[in-house]
């Protein structure tokens, strides 16, 4: 039975005042009705037909209209329905009483429309959020067969920070299945490339390296834990104009937006892992990497700068109290031999093994060979554990590598104990140590927490701590280089390098046809160290036009192509001033540090041509000094 009832506004008052919180409440049509002046009837029905029940209602309005005249004004307010007890509803009904909110559907972009670029005064980015069908000036490839190999292959951990906001994807396309797209592949400098898929929009842009003005105002704060190695220098994204760029794409697309990077053979080493440092539009996140051929590869889907550094990889053995051999699977030059007994139940232990950058060190050896006096040394092995004592002391087997083929004479073996990142030298009479061949065996009674061991032999004499940190890339050993060019009478161009000094003899050939005013002693640095640059003395420092601000700083990085700063001096002319140009040197981090001094008159090679001098009288015009272990000057 259906029941339909007509009330008037006091009725539909009364019906407000009801609990609200009910909730199953009957729903109640109400009807307004506006009369003309001069009518007196109202209508007032009820009716109690199971059908039809509007169409009276209708009949009824239109018949009052027709006989008096009023025009009628109706306004429906509908209530949350319950069903009334022993009434029975008609199913329809139900779809009548209903309110239904519609809301409208946001609009769809484009398929074809081209990607959206935001330019700002400080920072421009391109946002490539939106499809496309075709890129201009930039050649494509469509991959239309599926690889099974899982190296091609890259599903992004649940736990990985997003790159862009999520929200801003709900109303966009879903992505294609990455097997079936097309990938566009284009070359953003002569190491860097990235693939996308083809229905994106790129404008040309290309990937340049850091300058030094740009690592000086952002990497003060950013610095690499222990065992991290850079793989490459960092890389900036810009456009056409040399303006920063930043590439957005959907965060469903972060499998098939691959960066590509070529690196020497000898970064892909056996038992690294890979990570890329990414800085997005607001801070820099971590994304996983891989190694395929000679590329490291990886996935972002927001890209302002990035770089990549390799991480040993850490592998977890369990020692048994009835006795075992610890081993990696990568590597078979380092074990341990437990005794039974050592530990009372099986207890984890984790292990790292850090290279030996031996390269590096066997052409640091081939140049200068009387400032080394480690010859060999062994794998660096890093144990993490839970181990409050060992029972029974142990032994360490490492074997060697050699940075030279001639013999160096008679050689002691040491044992290099590491904590905190900072060796300490032991000698054989200060540890159990013995020597077969090329392998060192070296008797534990302890192996604390979050410490290394390595071993090697070193020619007579005491060994630096910083040639431990040197032979596993945690420091480099490094020289200033001071160059100038004479512009004219009142003004010159200085160059300033710090360089590894492997690279040296080729520095100085690419500077030979500029004045050579000082060398520095060695020092050790680590990647990212600051040294400012202070001018005093007869020259003042001139700023160019493309310069806001003066940069007094080389930030080093062994994997950027140069560490050099250069900038205008102009002659001062005022009378009393100091006779010389003096260049100050100091470690700026923590604690400012003297490092190197140089004094020199630039003004003295006025209308000279460089290399009319030899080496004794250049060196007339300038004098320097090293704070050698930065506490004691030494004269060059």
């Amino acid at each position: 039975m259906s029941v339909f009832r007509s009330t008037s506004q006091r009725d539909f008052n009364e019906d407000d005042e009801e609990d609200d919180n009910d909730e199953n409440k009957a729903s109640d049509f109400v009807s307004f009705r506006t009369i003309s002046p001069g009518a007196g009837y109202v209508p007032d029905f009820e009716s109690d037909e199971e059908d039809g029940d509007k169409d009276e209602v209708e009949q009824l309005l239109a018949d009052a209209e027709d006989r008096h005249g009023f025009h009628t004004v109706r306004k429906e307010v509908v209530k949350p329905h319950k069903p009334l007890v022993g009434v029975e509803f008609d199913p329809a009904w139900n779809k009548k009483i209903g309110a239904v909110e519609k809301t409208p559907k946001p609009p769809q972009q484009d398929e074809d429309s081209p990607a959206e670029e935001v330019d700002s005064e400080p920072e421009d980015y391109i946002d490539h959020a939106s499809p496309r069908s075709w890129i201009e000036e930039v050649d494509f490839e469509c991959e239309s067969e599926v690889t099974s190999d899982p190296e091609s292959e890259y599903d992004a951990p649940p736990d990985f920070e997003s790159d862009s906001d999520s929200d801003a994807q709900d109303d966009k396309p879903a992505s294609s299945n990455p097997v079936d797209a097309c990938v566009t592949r284009m070359t953003l400098s002569q190491n860097v490339t990235i693939e996308y898929p083809d229905r994106y929009h790129v404008d040309p842009i290309r990937a340049v390296t850091w300058s030094q003005e740009k690592r000086a105002a952002e990497l003060r704060d950013i610095t690499l834990r222990f065992m991290e190695k850079m793989c490459t220098d960092i890389y900036l994204l810009v456009d056409k104009r040399d303006r920063k760029k930043v590439l957005v794409f959907d965060q469903s697309d972060e499998a098939v937006v691959t960066f590509s990077v070529k690196v020497n053979k000898d970064e892909k080493d056996v038992g690294y892992r890979y990570e890329a440092r990414i800085k997005n539009k607001s801070n820099w996140v971590t994304r996983m990497a891989y190694c395929k051929g000679d590329e490291i590869k990886f996935h972002a889907t927001e890209v302002e700068s990035f770089y990549i550094v390799k991480i040993p990889i850490k592998e977890t053995e369990i020692i048994q109290p009835e006795g075992n051999t610890l081993s990696f699977k990568h590597s078979g030059g380092v074990s341990m031999d437990m005794p039974s007994q050592t530990v009372e139940m099986p207890q984890p232990i984790a292990m790292q093994l850090s290279n030996v950058d031996k390269r590096a060190m066997v052409k640091r050896h081939s140049l200068f060979p009387e400032k080394f006096k480690l010859q060999k040394v062994s794998q660096r092995l890093f144990v993490q554990h839970d181990i409050e004592k060992f029972n029974k002391a142990f032994s360490v087997k490492l074997d060697l590598e050699s940075f030279r083929d001639i013999d160096a004479g008679p050689l002691e073996p040491v044992a290099i104990l590491w904590n905190d990142g900072e060796p300490t030298i032991k000698s054989k009479a200060e540890c159990s140590l013995s020597q077969e061949a090329n392998r060192v065996v070296m008797t534990m009674k302890n192996f604390p927490n979050k410490s290394g061991l390595s071993v090697g032999l070193v020619a007579p004499g005491k060994m630096n701590q910083d040639e431990a940190k040197l032979a596993y890339a945690d420091v480099f050993m490094c020289k200033i280089t001071i160059h100038i060019k004479i512009v004219n009478p009142q003004e010159a161009t200085v160059y300033i390098n710090c360089i590894m000094i492997e690279n040296l003899p080729s520095l100085l050939d690419q500077y030979k046809p500029l004045w050579l005013i000082g060398i520095s002693e060695d020092f050790y640095l680590k990647n990212f160290q600051r040294i400012r640059i202070h001018l005093s003395g007869n020259s003042i420092r001139k700023r160019s036009s493309r310069q806001k601000v003066l940069n007094c700083f080389i930030v080093f990085s062994n994997r950027a192509r140069e560490n050099c700063l250069s900038f205008r001096i102009d002659k001062d002319t005022r009378m009393g001033g100091c006779p010389n140009t003096v260049l100050d040197f100091s470690l700026d981090s923590g604690s400012k540090r003297k490092l190197h001094r140089q004094e020199f008159d630039p003004w003295m090679l006025v209308g000279r041509k460089p290399g009319c001098f030899d080496k004794s009288s250049v060196f007339t015009l300038s004098k320097g000094q090293t704070f050698v272990g930065l506490k004691t000057p030494r004269p060059l």
